[in-house]
């Protein structure tokens, strides 16, 4: 017996899936790694634009280059946790002239 049934002490294969089933769960609402997917507080918009530019592999890199410059000029000098709903909508419906 290899896994969760030998690391956790389980004694059946269908505890060893449930356990597995919670872990999974877990990871995916974030909670199994919290320092990993944790907002960082001082965190601002155009920093996180570049986090996610950096990782992109994306065939329209370059579209979302220029949306994430268009964003950090609207955005940028804001903290993550400041910017709410209504300034993204109100961004979004804004159109350049």
């Amino acid at each position: 017996m290899h896994g969760l049934l030998s690391d956790r002490g389980l004694k059946s294969k269908s505890q060893a899936k449930a356990v597995h089933g919670l872990l999974k769960a877990d990871m995916r609402e974030e909670k199994y790694f919290p320092d990993k997917c944790a907002v960082k507080q001082d965190l601002n918009v155009r920093a996180w634009i570049a986090r996610c530019l950096e990782g992109s592999t994306n065939k329209g890199r370059g579209n979302e280059a220029r949306y994430g410059r268009r964003w950090s000029l609207y955005l940028g000098s804001r903290l993550l946790t400041e910017v709410t709903t209504e300034d993204v909508e109100f961004r979004s419906n804004y159109k350049a002239r």
